[in-house]
């Protein structure tokens, strides 16, 4: 049995397989009063099995813990693609397929700050395996939705940078805004 996490961004496909560098391990970093998530992957590529459910051991006070199965959906192209989050109790999972169980801490603004390490055992029809969670709770609370302000900021520019193959001194703010930073009419 092949068993790994991934961060919850990470697309993991049926046929997505165990990387050298990925590990039964992952670290998860949480303000209170947030939402955090992780994947635990399994693959057993001789033999099909059954997820029969997870159970968590050192969740402290004020950290919920709870998991889905990810239901891949196939589209046009023939390819399952991860799709929604089943509620189901237990999942089939075919042989040379790989099956995510998403994870999910819920912490709250009562959970104090520190790292935890949470051992998820995964039943299945071929016995138990375990998956360990490190999460760290920082001393940071976030503001109910009702306290704070809506935000956006790219991590990179989506239309590239506007066009100045060489530099310019003291550039216009964009070709269509014809006053120069931090001018007065800035």
């Amino acid at each position: 049995m092949y068993i790994w996490c991934k961060p919850a961004a990470a697309s993991v496909f049926k046929h997505t397989r165990m990387w050298p560098q990925d590990s039964a391990m992952l670290s998860l970093h949480s303000a209170k009063a947030m939402v955090v998530s992780g994947q635990i992957c399994m693959r057993q590529d001789d033999r099909h099995f059954t997820i029969t459910g997870v159970d968590f051991e050192g969740v402290p006070q004020g950290v919920e813990a709870q998991y889905n199965f990810t239901d891949y959906f196939t589209y046009n192209d023939g390819v399952p693609m991860p799709d929604i989050l089943s509620t189901q109790p237990t999942v089939e999972v075919l042989m040379n397929a790989t099956q995510t169980i998403i994870v999910t801490f819920r912490v709250s603004e009562e959970a104090l700050p520190a790292t935890y390490t949470i051992k998820a055992t995964v039943h299945t029809s071929l016995g138990d395996f375990m998956a360990t969670f490190c999460l760290c709770v920082h001393p940071v609370v976030l503001p109910a939705p009702k306290d704070s302000i809506y935000g956006m900021e790219y991590f990179l520019n989506p239309m590239g940078y506007f066009p100045m193959h060489t530099p310019m001194k003291n550039p216009p703010v964009t070709p269509f805004y014809p006053h120069l930073r931090y001018d007065e009419g800035w």
